[in-house]
């Protein structure tokens, strides 16, 4: 580091300097970050999906699936009711009969993000990628609850070029509800508008956004957008740009 060097004004090298604010955000950011989420990757969730919710709908308990299916989805059967409590997988609680009938409890455990599904979508990256193509329209999206464990949440999707917003209700803050939606819009605009009014998303780390392959590809993996996440150190950088 540079800090308090004598020979700074007369070096011709590359300077490195230490800011302890920056640090003690980064610092929170991946703090915060490392307790919430899942931690598994998006294409084996929706494997494990694909096995498991039929068989809910079809009656059968999570225990007799998870002794009869071990070798198919290796995991333990309280992943599974995460999972399940927290609206990442086809079935809900209202298909548990037994569950249904329990107290919810007051304290919930946050499970482990896979924070996989930044790499190549930081906000360096969005920085890079914007300075490449300087002419894309970038799109900023979020969620807006309002009281906590009220259910209804909104997703609004700012358009920075025009300041218009769309606002979208949603029965749960979940990853799947942010795909329907995405899936609805690219439905009703046709692939080549929307390609041309959402080439650029950025939105924040919060776990209805962490499966961001649902939102920039089709179901046939066909790539319509470029989603970008902004943690919480650069968000005072984002608002004065």
């Amino acid at each position: 580091m540079c800090n308090g060097c004598r020979r700074i004004i007369r070096c011709q090298l590359q300077k490195q300097y230490y800011y302890a604010d920056f640090a003690q955000q980064e610092y929170e950011a991946v703090r915060s970050e490392s307790r919430q989420g899942i931690g598994t990757a998006p294409e084996e969730l929706q494997r494990i999906d694909a096995v498991i919710s039929p068989l809910v709908k079809q009656g059968q308990s999570i225990h007799h699936i998870c002794s009869t299916h071990a070798d198919e989805i290796m995991l333990n059967e309280k992943t599974f009711y995460n999972y399940i409590d927290a609206s990442l997988l086809s079935v809900g609680n209202i298909d548990l009969p037994r569950k249904v009938r329990y107290r919810r409890r007051q304290k919930k455990k946050l499970i482990k993000l896979d924070r996989g599904c930044y790499e190549g979508r930081t906000y360096q990256d969005f920085q890079r990628y914007v300075n490449e193509n300087p002419d894309l329209p970038i799109v900023k999206m979020d969620s807006v609850e309002g009281k906590r464990n009220c259910g209804k949440v909104l997703l609004t999707i700012f358009f920075r070029s025009c300041s218009v917003i769309l606002a979208f209700l949603r029965d749960a803050n979940t990853a799947r509800s942010v795909a329907d939606i995405i899936d609805d819009l690219y439905e009703r605009l046709g692939h080549d508008l929307f390609c041309k009014l959402f080439p650029i998303i950025l939105t924040d780390r919060g776990s209805e956004f962490t499966n961001p392959s649902a939102i920039d590809c089709t179901v046939w993996s066909e790539i319509r957008s470029r989603v970008f996440y902004v943690s919480g150190s650069d968000k005072m950088q984002e608002s004065g740009g």
